[in-house]
């Protein structure tokens, strides 16, 4: 019976674990994984935070708080949404006020990027090597990708619109509502992002030198926790009792 109980506690305890490592199993491509793709933007003094603002309508490009911006292709910096061309990315829950943006809800009235027709792509090159990117996406289409290359220019990860939401086709939706924030953290450092395939519109850039935390950590902590206790009490309590029978016959 004994034995039985503890294969019992120790099969859950092994279950618990096993749904705590599936838990940390985000999308993952290479050296890149997505951390988030709905929640609130990171913040933290490890972040520095890119609106494109100072950038000029057009394709020159440019420098914006230390991402060197390129665009080719047809690629461009555009401002507000033309219907079947370009559409702006959707701001919410006061999500642009890391960025400078005060728009609580509503369309991104700020310069944002656009890589147009097939041909385009636009290239952030960042100051250094990081590890955490996120960038407010909009309209998210399945010919979008998104990759992440080193300094030696290898592409070490690579997403399409599929891999953000299921149903990638461009379409913008009611009030906009298919734009997301996706925060991407890698465990190689990356120095360079390009943005390609058509109508790839985004802003709010950020980045940073470190990983980004997964939000499923807590989780595993506390299933690890459990897991550790449904194991280690029965042992303790045999400890116990079998300490209590050695002093009732001392008695």
């Amino acid at each position: 019976m004994k034995s039985f109980l503890s294969s019992g506690r120790l099969l859950c305890g092994n279950i618990a674990f096993s749904v705590a490592l599936a838990l940390l199993s985000p999308i993952v491509h290479g050296a890149v994984s997505i951390v988030s793709v709905l929640s609130p933007v990171p913040t933290g003094p490890q972040y520095t935070y890119v609106n494109f603002d100072n950038l000029a309508l057009g394709t020159a490009g440019g420098i914006s708080n230390g991402i060197q911006v390129s665009v080719v292709g047809g690629a461009q910096i555009v401002q507000g949404s033309v219907g079947g061309v370009t559409a702006a990315p959707f701001i919410a829950n006061s999500s642009g006020l890391l960025f400078g943006d005060p728009t609580v809800s509503g369309l991104d009235s700020t310069p944002y990027l656009t890589t147009s027709g097939l041909a385009g792509s636009v290239t952030l090159k960042l100051p250094g090597e990081e590890q955490t990117f996120g960038l407010l996406w909009s309209s998210v289409d399945a010919s979008n990708v998104l990759t992440f290359f080193d300094s030696n220019n290898v592409a070490i990860g690579s997403f399409s619109g599929g891999s953000i939401v299921a149903a990638a086709n461009g379409d913008p939706g009611a009030g906009n509502a298919r734009t997301y924030y996706a925060t991407f953290s890698s465990t190689s450092p990356f120095s360079r992002v390009v943005a390609s395939g058509a109508f790839f519109e985004f802003d709010n850039v950020l980045y940073a030198p470190v990983p980004e935390p997964s939000p499923y950590i807590s989780i595993f902590i506390g299933l690890a926790v459990i897991s550790i206790s449904l194991v280690w009490r029965p042992m303790s309590l045999g400890v116990l009792k079998s300490g209590s029978i050695r002093n009732r016959v001392a008695i």
